[in-house]
């Protein structure tokens, strides 16, 4: 199986975490980490991760990442469009905070992005757009949903 990862966002923390459970893969259940990026990027040690370089421009790693996973692989990423396009092509996808997508939290997600979109266009929105912070709460989040997708991917459960 192979974790495809949208890096260009992606929190230190869930990159090493990334790392370490592709690291430690076994022969019998294999596991390949691919960050994807339009810029280098740093990397997490280990035998079992590499990062695909893309052209800048917008939407090229989405497209890569598209074109590269299959079903039975996972993408991790943060953007909502991607992650709707992935979970309609049957991709297991979670986000860096232990969230997994699906059809109702990728539709439901999408309509409140698009919501306060609207809302900054008419001016409306001025402080409700505070960054959350990623801190050891979210990245135990995190490393638990993978643990637990790697799991039901590796058993080819990924509905």
């Amino acid at each position: 199986m192979t974790i495809w990862i949208d890096a260009d966002s992606l929190p230190r923390e869930a990159k090493a975490i990334i790392g370490r459970r592709a690291s430690r893969s076994s022969p019998a259940q294999p596991l390949q980490a691919v960050f994807v990026a339009n810029r280098k990027i740093l990397l997490p040690p280990g035998n079992k991760v590499s990062t695909l370089l893309v052209p800048p421009g917008e939407g090229n790693a989405d497209e890569r990442l598209l074109t590269e996973a299959k079903p039975g692989d996972m993408i991790i990423t943060r953007d909502i469009p991607l992650a709707s396009r992935a979970v309609a092509a049957g991709i297991m996808t979670l986000n860096d905070r232990g969230e997994r997508w699906t059809a109702d939290t990728v539709r439901e997600r999408l309509s409140v992005r698009d919501h306060m979109a609207a809302l900054r266009e008419a001016g409306l929105a001025a402080g409700l757009d505070k960054a959350r912070s990623y801190g050891s709460k979210e990245t135990r989040a995190f490393a638990d949903a993978l643990d637990r997708a790697i799991s039901t991917a590796m058993r080819g459960d990924v509905t």
